[in-house]
């Protein structure tokens, strides 16, 4: 048996990460933040104790790994057509479209993100970087607006996260009797005009 090249050790490495990621979202999403062991996330992910301290130093860091994951991935998203010159309403229609399908996708996840945000000592290290990104996305969304010729733009893009927000709750609440689809497709039309 020839030794493992660098390659496949990182393939294993990110392969093990993946486990124990999806192993604390899991946990995470059904016991809360605060009744999940490290020794759980090990035994969900059918890994040692020790092997999970190999990624990551603590619970806290896994979370600060699982959050910063999708707001990155998120991120790349949007901003990999907001740079394009299509226009700005079909922009919007991206955006809303992109977001509904990132929370259809994952819905576990982002049901613990919601939980996350009403936990301000769960995440309070992570705050900076998470208002960080929300006034990314404000300032992408008033762009748009500018350009669609919002008189206040800023203002629109709130309500349009507001709107977006409530959106994704209810559906996080309420799952597939949402009509989710029914109102991404209305505020496509809404911004359309």
């Amino acid at each position: 048996m020839s030794p493992k090249t660098d390659q496949q050790f990182a393939a294993m490495r990110r392969e093990s990460q993946e486990k124990i990621e999806a192993a604390a979202l899991k946990l995470f999403a059904e016991k809360g933040f605060h009744n999940t062991s490290i020794s759980a996330i090990a035994t969900e992910a059918g890994i040692s104790k020790g092997l999970l301290y190999n990624y990551y130093d603590s619970k806290e860091d896994l979370l600060e790994s699982l959050i910063d994951h999708a707001i990155d991935e998120g991120t790349e998203e949007i901003e990999a057509f907001l740079s394009s010159d299509m226009p700005a309403h079909q922009k919007m229609a991206v955006i809303t479209e992109t977001s509904v399908q990132m929370v259809k996708n994952d819905t576990a996840y982002w049901k613990l993100l919601t939980a996350l945000a009403l936990q301000p000592d769960v995440i309070s290290n992570l705050k900076d970087s998470l208002d960080q990104k929300k006034e990314e996305m404000i300032r992408m969304a008033t762009t748009i607006f500018e350009q669609m010729g919002y008189a206040d733009p800023k203002k629109e893009a709130f309500v349009y996260g507001a709107i977006m927000d409530g959106i994704m709750l209810h559906y996080i609440t309420l799952g597939e009797s949402y009509p989710i689809d029914a109102m991404k497709d209305y505020i496509i039309k809404k911004y359309q005009a």
